[in-house]
């Protein structure tokens, strides 16, 4: 994998983006009654637009990701426990890659009969299909969130290793994407 593979997004660009997702939900004035967010990746996000949108927040777990660069059918493991009958609600992740996973979600959410299912997610692929209701960024490249840092770290290493790419070219690449020296060095150690 190229160093121009890779997207990484900072704390301060990724609660911008959040910011301006709650900001164009806001201004489609869609009545909203409670958040799904898909855990794990779409935690973070989740917790900020329930802070953003003043709205209780729920969970359910779905997998998909195997590993950077590849991706699996998505499987629910942690299944929707609330009643949301009638209720509008905005199912949340951080991305959406293919559309595999929101759709995965959405069909279990129908289930429980809500009024409406509206999606959000701050990035998106070019291929995603169905477009979530609401996102910011459209990128081809594989994003590394500010909170998935040593997963990262281990997975990238792993792969350039196997390139014969050696640990201080490894580290630099890290420190290009935009990693804290520091960080590198004690995640790499």
């Amino acid at each position: 994998m190229e160093l121009s593979d890779f997207e990484y997004i900072s704390w301060e660009q990724f609660h911008k983006m959040c910011f301006d997702l709650a900001q164009r939900i806001k201004a489609k004035r869609v009545s909203l009654d409670k958040l799904a967010v898909i855990s794990r990746g779409g935690a973070i996000v989740g917790r900020i637009l329930s802070d953003l949108l003043d709205l209780p927040i729920h969970y359910l777990t779905i997998v998909s990701t195997v590993r950077v660069g590849h991706l699996k059918e998505p499987k629910i493991v942690e299944a929707w426990q609330e009643p949301i009958e009638r209720e509008n609600i905005l199912l949340v992740d951080e991305i959406a890659d293919s559309g595999r996973t929101f759709e995965c979600a959405r069909q279990h959410l129908l289930r429980f009969k809500p009024a409406k299912i509206y999606t959000a997610a701050p990035v998106i692929k070019p291929a995603t299909n169905p477009k979530p209701d609401f996102y910011i960024h459209t990128t081809n490249k594989w994003i590394v969130f500010p909170y998935e840092l040593r997963e990262t770290i281990e997975e990238v290493t792993k792969i350039w290793q196997k390139e014969k790419v050696s640990k201080k070219e490894i580290a630099q690449r890290f420190v290009f994407l935009g990693f804290k020296q520091s960080l590198i060095k004690t995640l790499m150690s």
